[in-house]
């Protein structure tokens, strides 16, 4: 066998041996993919089973994992106030009906028409508002606050009322 044959046969077997062990990395790979995927299935399903076991035995007192339960109970309580101080930054409160952000100075949602109904903390805090302002027009038909050179309610659209000045 010459040289040059016998150089062929061992670049031959060299590249079969690479072109396996690819091939092999390549498997690995997938498997180990699919593996994670599965993982994740397990964790996600045992997250849902948890879940469903909370809400259904949150109410009960004493169990195994009554501290658990006040763990998770305390943090969702913290999670809404969260949220809650998110809408009051943005301007925004949440549609019972929807669940669409609507702007405060909105009677009714926009995406469902419902009528908004607004927490009472938020109500007070925009009549204590309106108390330092006492020169400030508000509309007769539905007590909106009005702009000073206004001719019509932003908010009902009813003609406002001009009040004449009589000289004596």
């Amino acid at each position: 066998m010459s040289f040059f044959d016998q150089l062929k046969g061992n670049f031959s077997k060299v590249t079969k041996d690479l072109s396996n062990k690819a091939q092999e990395l390549t498997d690995t790979a997938k498997l180990n993919s699919k593996i994670s995927d599965a993982k994740s299935l397990v964790k996600s399903t045992y997250a849902a089973i948890g879940e469903a076991y909370f809400h259904k035995y949150k109410e009960e007192a004493e169990n195994e994992f009554a501290d658990q339960f006040k763990i998770i109970t305390e943090a969702l309580a913290s999670i809404e106030e969260y949220k809650a101080e998110i809408n009051k930054i943005k301007g925004v409160t949440i549609c019972e009906s929807c669940g669409s952000e609507v702007t405060r100075e909105s009677a009714f949602c926009p995406k469902c028409g419902a009528k908004v109904v607004r927490p009472v903390e938020e109500e007070a805090a925009e009549e204590e508002d309106d108390s330092d302002d006492a020169e400030k027009k508000s509309c007769s038909v539905c007590n909106a606050e009005l702009e000073e050179d206004a001719q019509f309610c932003v908010n009902c659209g009813a003609a406002v009322e001009t009040e004449e000045k009589t000289e004596e």
